[in-house]
């Protein structure tokens, strides 16, 4: 029996009204605080280590890519490549189209992908500079774990316990930068490790 994500995103009009319409909902409920897109970015954004502009911007998991379209139009992000990943095709599908309606084609890639499994695929595509914004949700001993979890798993998301974001990270050469939470949902950047002065630590 298919789950609900893979029923939303194996049909395009229900992707798009899922993130148009839904998913702030879904968000809002477990951040336990108004969550849009506009939200979401805000709290994103305000992990970016500075001062100096990565080279290499990653979007993970972000749907039709609305995070690295917003990005792509920054001055900010005018010299990054910026680059979104999602296990839909159907999301990347709509990502490239919207991308090109926006003129940010040149600017932006789409890509189909399971970034998150293994982490260590994102350190190979993070070059020295290079950033991810990450939005995921952690576990929160506020929230009815036998229900939550449970709904969590037919939307198709993960849940993280702990310090096991932090953990794989570090075991994948990755170096988790910035993070916050509301509720369950959690933001974070991660970078690569250096080659030098960051192994062992």
């Amino acid at each position: 029996m298919k789950s609900i994500a893979q029923i939303v995103q194996n049909n395009r009009r229900l992707l798009a009204a899922y993130e148009d319409k839904v998913q702030p909902r879904f968000l809002s409920r477990y951040a336990r605080e108004p969550m849009d897109a506009a939200a979401v970015y805000r709290k994103l954004r305000a992990l970016d280590p500075g001062p100096d502009a990565p080279a290499r911007v990653l979007d993970l998991g972000r749907g039709t890519g609305w995070l690295a379209r917003t990005l792509a139009a920054e001055s900010r992000y005018r010299r990054a490549n910026i680059v979104g990943y999602d296990l839909s095709p159907n999301a990347i599908r709509i990502a490239r189209e919207r991308a090109a309606a926006d003129g940010l084609g040149a600017r932006t890639e789409f890509h189909v992908a399971d970034v998150l499994a293994p982490l260590g695929r994102v350190a190979g595509l993070l070059a020295n500079g290079g950033i991810a914004y990450v939005q995921t949700f952690v576990e929160d001993p506020d929230v009815n774990e036998r229900v939550d979890m449970a709904v969590m798993a037919k939307m198709g998301h993960r849940v993280f316990r702990g310090s096991e974001l932090e953990d794989l990270a570090e075991a994948n050469g990755l170096k988790l930068g910035g993070a916050s939470h509301a509720g369950m949902v959690y933001f974070c950047t991660l970078t690569k490790k250096s080659a030098i002065g960051e192994a062992g630590k």
